[in-house]
């Protein structure tokens, strides 16, 4: 596997109620990953404790994992941000989808968020995947 890594930042101020943020992974070629570091950030002026990431809920488990969670068990004094890795690696050509949530005590608590990534063919090794 050859990971490529991007890096974004979360921000904890939704409205309750309201649809998942959207995290675009990407395009990712079958049987690579891509890993995705993305910062938990506390905007508001007070600090933020109580954080729990939940586990990702996702149609095929094999495609996004959470690599590491700098988050669950902290508190974020305003300003401050903790750090959530993921792991994309796409089982085949499709598009993929995850959800998590980040509880706290902050007032948008719970922040949901969806990952989508998608799994492209390899053209230029693609005859690894043809079947003899």
């Amino acid at each position: 596997m050859v990971p490529s890594s991007s890096n974004g930042q979360l921000v904890a101020q939704q409205e309750r109620g309201s649809e998942p943020s959207i995290i675009a992974v990407g395009t990712v070629r079958v049987g690579f990953t891509r890993i995705l570091e993305l910062g938990y950030s506390n905007v508001g002026a007070a600090p933020i404790t109580n954080i729990v990431v939940s586990k990702l809920s996702c149609a095929n488990p094999e495609a996004f994992a959470i690599t590491q969670d700098d988050c669950t068990g902290t508190t974020l004094a305003p300003g401050a941000f903790c750090v959530i890795e993921f792991r994309f690696e796409p089982p085949d050509i499709a598009t993929y989808s995850a959800d998590f949530a980040v509880t706290s005590t902050a007032v948008s608590s719970p922040d949901q968020f969806r990952l989508i990534g998608i799994g492209v063919f390899d053209e230029l090794f693609g005859d690894r995947f043809e079947e003899n």
